[in-house]
């Protein structure tokens, strides 16, 4: 049986090339000329464990654990690290720099999601752009292409999220923040109708006149922003739950997450935005926990 070696070093073929002084049989690659064993008696001889002991102590692991993992003493470990001057361990995580799934701050939630999770540091396109909140005296990027269904500022395109004036795999991270209240009475685009506190929400954020429009709605946007989306593009969904007329819990980030999965997503993270004060809705007997909480999901297309 003829024995193949594969150059640990670029993959290419490896045929013989003497021996060391104990008469192990050393091998050489035709394309890059490095010199190689089969086996080695140190793993630390090994380019590929001296390639993992880098990649180890950039994520932050001590070398006590790089030594245990690879089975290389630890001396060597600080060895192979010193011959790599340029290779510095990510900064490690404390209270004061770690990142928490809970916020008060709206602001900072997107900041954390956009460090986490967002490579290029930044939100290509908002179909829901509003008045520009999410980015208006924040620190975070505006974004590039900015739609609304009825524009309210300049600057501002009028488009449908769920057709988007976008072509196929054009963009890398989408902003989405629907309405989500749902409501018999129709969405004040006028004065408010009296004063009954129930209309507030309605007035400052609109609302669907049926679940189902809701969830139509939503699954519908999402399968949108899949196209636009490129492979691995980041969908960040600011969503609420909600009571319909004071019987039913409406839990929209459950469905949410099975229909972006069900589309072809990956639930990557989520974050929970918490409000200490609340619009009241005027209702005299309370029936559900009041909420104080939305949240923001981070959706990964595979």
């Amino acid at each position: 049986m003829v024995l193949k070696i594969i150059c640990k070093n670029c993959g290419g073929k490896c045929v013989k090339g003497g021996f060391d002084s104990k008469s192990n049989q050393r091998y050489k690659c035709v394309e890059c000329g490095v010199r190689q064993f089969s086996k080695y008696t140190y793993n630390a001889y090994d380019s590929t464990k001296r390639d993992n002991v880098l990649e180890l102590y950039k994520s932050g692991h001590p070398k006590i654990d790089i030594a245990k993992t690879l089975g290389i003493a630890r001396d060597t470990i600080s060895k192979i690290i010193k011959e790599h001057p340029k290779v510095k361990p990510q900064r490690k995580i404390t209270k004061k720099n770690i990142v928490s799934s809970l916020s008060y701050n709206q602001h900072q939630v997107i900041k954390n999601i956009l460090k986490l999770h967002v490579p290029q540091g930044f939100i290509d396109c908002d179909p829901t752009y509003s008045i520009g909140n999410f980015y208006n005296n924040s620190g975070i990027q505006q974004p590039k292409y900015k739609f609304d269904i009825m524009p309210q500022i300049k600057g501002v395109k009028k488009a449908d999220c769920r057709e988007l004036p976008l072509k196929d795999k054009s963009i890398n991270c989408l902003m989405f923040d629907p309405p989500f209240v749902v409501s018999t009475v129709p969405p004040l685009n006028g004065k408010r109708r009296g004063d009954n506190k129930s209309n507030i929400i309605r007035y400052r954020f609109g609302c669907f006149k049926s679940i189902q429009e809701l969830k139509d709605v939503y699954l519908k946007s999402m399968k949108e922003f899949y196209r636009v989306l490129n492979n691995k593009g980041v969908l960040i969904f600011k969503c609420q739950d909600t009571v319909i007329s004071t019987e039913k819990n409406l839990f929209s980030h459950v469905q949410i997450m099975n229909d972006a999965i069900e589309i072809g997503f990956r639930a990557k993270d989520l974050f929970i935005l918490g409000s200490k004060n609340r619009v009241l809705s005027g209702h005299v007997t309370q029936r559900h926990a009041r909420k104080y909480h939305a949240y923001f999901w981070v959706f990964i297309k595979k």
